[in-house]
């Protein structure tokens, strides 16, 4: 017989799990984690719960939390369709959705969420909510068709133990002064006209620290570098010591497909030798509202947009302000994608079919029990 106690329904279901630790603190309970490694909009429905053990069935929507390093996350729990029961319970049709922002870590790429089951005495100040945002579409105004989009390009060729980093010891590869350094290739997609202006944020490592001085004693320079994208150089910068730098430049040509990046080294008196490495390229660039598999994130300054290439379903959009989350509701579907509006506010926005299959839409946390406390 099930019991129909909604607490101990949830410290069951935790314990089915596997969580050899359950948490109760009144009648709030710590359910499962959900672990994800990657970036951007989640969601999990209640029968991919369900088939990973965790039946929520019956469980008040609005009860349950979620969050990361002891710190609530904002969360939208979505109870069952009306077809199946009363909306405000968990059940078919029912899901949870969150944002991941990624985890900067030396040990794991895996970012861990925890599920909570709260008492009502909790919910203002253990549980953060993904809330509507209402803003109307006028479809008499021009909708954008393009927004800006940061690419990060950071390949992770070789393991350095000098690295500066004390959570990213991985790099592109790093060479001495006196060879030659090598071209990079980094690709973007979707560049508005094929080829724009962008914004170029290199990062550098430093793996020399010379004792140099000047004739005052100053510590000097002691790596001196360029770099060049498509084969045009952008900026060169010099620094001290065994850290990372950043190169930035503004108005740098860049083309639809296949990229190129290379730093040269440049000589300083008095230093016999360098050697630094490239750690990651960040390329902010204007790029057209199609999405790819089903999503699309990024900073949108017009007054309305239009994101196609979205499927047949009217698209979910989200507003990002640091760990705040919006859903934005009001938006429109057209024969062309989704139109929604940014009630003039420029900011980051997130852009979901909610109906893409497989690797496409939302990104897809796993379920994983809590572990026992040692």
């Amino acid at each position: 017989m099930i019991d129909r106690n909604p607490i101990k329904r949830a410290v069951l279901f935790a314990t089915m799990l596997g969580a050899l630790s359950v948490s109760i603190n009144g009648s709030a309970a710590e359910l499962f984690n959900l672990v994800t490694n990657e970036v951007g909009m989640h969601r999990i429905s209640y029968s991919e719960l369900k088939s990973s053990g965790a039946d929520l069935t019956g469980l008040r929507a609005r009860r349950i939390g979620l969050s990361s390093n002891g710190k609530p996350v904002a969360v939208l729990a979505k109870g069952q369709d009306r077809a199946f029961g009363h909306p405000a319970e968990f059940g078919e049709g029912g899901y949870i959705e969150f944002y991941a922002d990624g985890l900067d870590s030396l040990y794991s790429e895996n970012q861990v969420f925890t599920v909570h089951y709260l008492d009502r005495s909790e919910l203002r100040t253990k549980r953060k909510l993904i809330r509507a945002e209402r803003q109307v579409v006028n479809t008499t105004l021009v909708q954008a068709q393009t927004y800006t989009h940061t690419e990060v390009v950071e390949e992770n060729n070789t393991y350095s133990f000098v690295s500066p980093s004390s959570t990213d010891p991985w790099h592109f590869g790093s060479t001495f002064s006196f060879r030659p350094t090598p071209t990079y290739n980094f690709s973007l997609e979707n560049v508005v006209g094929g080829s724009a202006a962008a914004q170029v944020a290199v990062e550098i490592y430093g793996f020399i620290d010379f004792d140099l001085t000047d004739e005052n004693g100053v510590d000097r320079n002691d790596h001196h570098y360029d770099v060049e994208v498509n084969g045009v150089l952008i900026g060169d910068q010099q620094f001290d010591g065994d850290v990372k730098t950043v190169l930035e430049a503004s108005d740098v040509n860049v083309v639809d497909g296949v990229n190129t990046i290379k730093y040269n080294y440049r000589p300083i008196e008095g230093v016999p030798f360098d050697r630094i490495a490239l750690n990651e390229i960040s390329v902010r660039y204007p790029r057209t509202t199609e999405a790819k598999d089903g999503y699309l994130e990024g900073w949108f300054d017009a007054q309305q947009a239009l994101v196609s290439n979205i499927g047949s379903a009217k698209a979910r959009v989200y507003r990002k302000r640091g760990d705040e989350i919006t859903r934005i509701v009001g938006t429109k579907r057209s024969s062309a994608g989704t139109i929604f509006s940014t009630g003039n506010t420029p900011g980051h926005f997130i852009v979901v079919d909610p109906n893409a299959g497989g690797d496409a839409g939302f990104k897809d946390p796993q379920v994983a029990p809590i572990a026992a406390q040692q």
